[in-house]
């Protein structure tokens, strides 16, 4: 599943859980975690259910129009929630929830 490549459409960089110390790009950036859920029929995976939480941190506290976008040509419902993080950060994170999952199907 190419979540990161597909988050990158965005025009930001993107890591997931986290950029390596001494890797962190200059703001804006996403980082996101894929939880991901493995089922199906007949004893076997054949399912998996992501669920992400993608955070962006930036230097303003606009919403990234880019972002939203690609959540809604998918039709992914989200959340949205947005808060300052003082000292020493001083920068704003938006984290998104997404609320419909997304399906892959595993071919056995």
């Amino acid at each position: 599943m190419g979540i990161k490549s597909w988050l990158e459409k965005a025009g930001e960089p993107v890591a997931e859980t986290c950029f390596p110390p001494g890797d962190v790009p200059p703001l804006p950036y996403i980082i996101f975690s894929d939880n991901a859920d493995g089922g199906g029929g007949d004893m076997r995976n054949l399912l998996i259910k992501h669920n992400l939480t993608v955070e962006r941190y930036s230097e303003t506290s606009e919403y990234s129009a880019a972002l939203e976008a690609l959540f809604d040509r998918a039709g992914l419902e989200y959340s949205r929630e947005q808060m300052w993080l003082p000292d020493p950060d001083d920068l704003y994170e938006t984290i998104y929830t997404i609320k419909t999952p997304i399906m892959e199907r595993v071919d056995i």
